[in-house]
C-alpha cells in the first residue's frame, strides 16, 4: 500500500475516532496510547511531522466543532494531552503557529464543566512553555519573552475566573522568575479578595504562599491584607485564611520561622478583635505543634500575651474558647510543667464551661482535660524523679486536683 493510501486511511480513522470514546476508539489511535518509538515523528507524505502536523492540528480543529458534547471534548483533550506528551517526551520542538493554536485550544476548554478536561489544560499548557523553551533563550533562563509576556497579559486581563487560569498563572510565576514583579498591591488585593471561593481558595493560597517565599519585601503588604481578610464581613474569606493559608504557611519553614512571627505581632496589637483573637490562638497552636526538636519547643506565652489568653478563655464565643483551651492543653512535650498561669487559667475554663451541651464541644473539652490529666502526672514523676523542677510545683498539682475534684 502507497503513502497516499496509508495516509487516507489514517485521515478516515482519524474522523472515526472523534466520535468515539477511548474504549472504542479507532484503530489507528492505538499508536497513541501504546509504547512509541522516535519513528512517530517521521514524516508522511505532504507532513514533515504526522503526529504533530496532521494529527494534532486535526484534533485541535476538531475541537471548536464539539459544541460543547462533552465526551467529545473530554475525548478530544485526552488525545491532545497525549500527543503533547510524546512530543515533550522526544523534545520536539513545536513551531509559533502550533504553539499559538495549543494556547487557544487551552483559553477554550480550561472553564469546561468537566474537570478532567481543566486538569488537563493546565498540564496541556505547562508542556508548552517547557516545549517553548527548547528554542527560546530567554525562557531557559527563566526571564520569560515576548510570547510569554503576552501569555502573562492574556491570563491576567481574560474575564474568566476559573481555577485553571490561576494554575496557568503559577506555572508562569514557578517558571519565569521575573514575572514575579507582576503581583503588585492591586494584583494581591484581587488575589486575597478571591480566597473565600470554593474552587478558587487552594490555588490562590498556592500562589500567595509562592509569593511570599520570593519576595519578602512584600511582606508588609500580606500581612495588611491577611489582616483584612481576617476582618472581612465575609465568613468563607475569613475561613479560607485562617484554616487554609495560615496552615499552609507553618508548613514552609522560611514563613513559619519568619513571616508568621511578624503576622503575629501585629495581630497582637488587635488580639481584642474576635476574628484576630481566634486567628492568633490558632496561629500559635499551629506554630507550637509544628516544633518537633526538643530544643526548640515553644509555648503559648512566646506568642500570646498573657491578658489576650484571659480574654479569650473567658470569651462569649465557644469557637474562641476551645481555641485557647486546645492551646493550654496541647504541647508536643508532654513532660513540659504547667506554670501557676497555665493551672489557673485551666480551672477558670473548666468552672466555666463544665455545663456546656453542645456533644462535640464537650468531646473537645474532655479529651483536652484528660490530656492536663497525663501531662500533670508525667512532670510529677518527672520531679519526684528529681530530674526536673521542684516539690512545689507538686504542691501546686496537688492544689489544682482537689479543686477539680
Amino acid at each position: 500500500m502507497d503513502v497516499d493510501k496509508i495516509l487516507e486511511q489514517a485521515k478516515k480513522d482519524l474522523v472515526m475516532g472523534t466520535n468515539t470514546s477511548t474504549d472504542d476508539a479507532a484503530p489507528s489511535m492505538d499508536f497513541l496510547f501504546a509504547k512509541v518509538s522516535p519513528s512517530i515523528l517521521d514524516p508522511v507524505g505532504e507532513y514533515p511531522c504526522f503526529l504533530v502536523d496532521y494529527c494534532l492540528k486535526h484534533y485541535l480543529e476538531e475541537s471548536k466543532k464539539t459544541g460543547g458534547v462533552t465526551k467529545d471534548v473530554i475525548f478530544h483533550s485526552m488525545v491532545i494531552k497525549r500527543i503533547m506528551t510524546i512530543i515533550q517526551d522526544f523534545s520536539y520542538s513545536l513551531k509559533p503557529e502550533t504553539q499559538h493554536l495549543i494556547i487557544e485550544y487551552v483559553f477554550q476548554s480550561w472553564d469546561f464543566s468537566a474537570d478532567v478536561v481543566c486538569h488537563e489544560a493546565v498540564d496541556i499548557f505547562s508542556m508548552l512553555l517547557s516545549n517553548h523553551s527548547l528554542q527560546c533563550a530567554d525562557c531557559k533562563m527563566k526571564k520569560g519573552c515576548v510570547w510569554t509576556d503576552s501569555l502573562v497579559m492574556q491570563i491576567l486581563q481574560g474575564e474568566s475566573e476559573c481555577r485553571s487560569k490561576y494554575k496557568c498563572f503559577l506555572i508562569l510565576l514557578r517558571t519565569h522568575s521575573t514575572y514575579t514583579k507582576l503581583m503588585d498591591e492591586l494584583l494581591l488585593g484581587k488575589l486575597y479578595s478571591l480566597i473565600g471561593s470554593p474552587t478558587l481558595s487552594a490555588v490562590i493560597c498556592d500562589i500567595l504562599s509562592f509569593d511570599l517565599v520570593e519576595t519578602p519585601h512584600r511582606w508588609h503588604t500580606h500581612v495588611n491584607l491577611t489582616l483584612s481578610c481576617l476582618s472581612s464581613e465575609s465568613r468563607e474569606v475569613q475561613n479560607a485564611v485562617r484554616d487554609r493559608l495560615l496552615p499552609k504557611l507553618v508548613r514552609i519553614k522560611l514563613l513559619k520561622e519568619e513571616f508568621l512571627p511578624l503576622l503575629i505581632d501585629e495581630m497582637k496589637g488587635k488580639s481584642l478583635q474576635f476574628q484576630c483573637l481566634y486567628s492568633l490562638l490558632c496561629v500559635t497552636r499551629f506554630l507550637i505543634i509544628s516544633h518537633t526538636k526538643c530544643d526548640s519547643y515553644e509555648f503559648w506565652n512566646d506568642y500570646v500575651p498573657y491578658d489576650a489568653m484571659r480574654y479569650a478563655v473567658l470569651h462569649r464565643d465557644v469557637q474562641v474558647r476551645l481555641a485557647a483551651w486546645m492551646l493550654l492543653c496541647e504541647h508536643p512535650q508532654r513532660t513540659h510543667a504547667f506554670s501557676i498561669n497555665d493551672l489557673q487559667l485551666i480551672q477558670v475554663f473548666v468552672k466555666t464551661n463544665m455545663l456546656e451541651q453542645t456533644p462535640a464541644i464537650r468531646q473537645k473539652i474532655i479529651a483536652g482535660f484528660r490530656q492536663v490529666l497525663c501531662r500533670v502526672a508525667e512532670t510529677s514523676e518527672q520531679i519526684l524523679k528529681g530530674k526536673s523542677g521542684n516539690a512545689e510545683q507538686v504542691e501546686d498539682y496537688n492544689d489544682f486536683i482537689r479543686y477539680v475534684e
